[in-house]
């Protein structure tokens, strides 16, 4: 089943799957797909692997093809899920009060809005 990446891609146009979530679900399986969730492709790695890690080398790999038309989809894992908080450095980390969830059906997680993750997706963005 095709979608608008393959349609894109058929129109000539390269299109560059980056991904550092659970799995591109079906979407980019005709696409050049690069997995950013492991160590060995991906440099900002510790607790787990970061979405910035999803720019290494990119300004690089632009220039090389800047004569193409490309599309370069960057699946970041974001802010899914309650361990958001391993997902951005210390410094990132300017609104508070912020709770880091002990388990998922506490008051504190429930109640506890977070947007550190606009913080670090906008300097992924610019």
């Amino acid at each position: 089943m095709s979608n608008v990446l393959d349609i894109i891609k058929h129109a000539g146009v390269e299109v560059i799957w980056r991904e550092n979530n659970t799995g591109a679900k079906g979407i980019a399986d005709r696409l050049d797909l690069e997995d950013y969730n492991s160590s060995s492709v991906n440099t900002v790695c510790d607790i787990e692997c970061r979405d910035v890690g999803m720019l290494s080398n990119l300004d690089e790999f632009i220039k090389a093809r800047f004569d193409k038309d490309m599309l370069i989809v960057l699946h970041s894992m974001g802010s899914h899920g309650p361990a958001y908080y391993k997902r951005y450095p210390q410094e990132f980390e300017v609104f508070y009060p912020f709770v880091k969830p002990i388990n998922l059906t506490s008051v504190a997680m429930k109640k506890s809005i977070t947007p550190t993750t606009i913080v670090s997706s906008t300097r992924i963005i610019f």
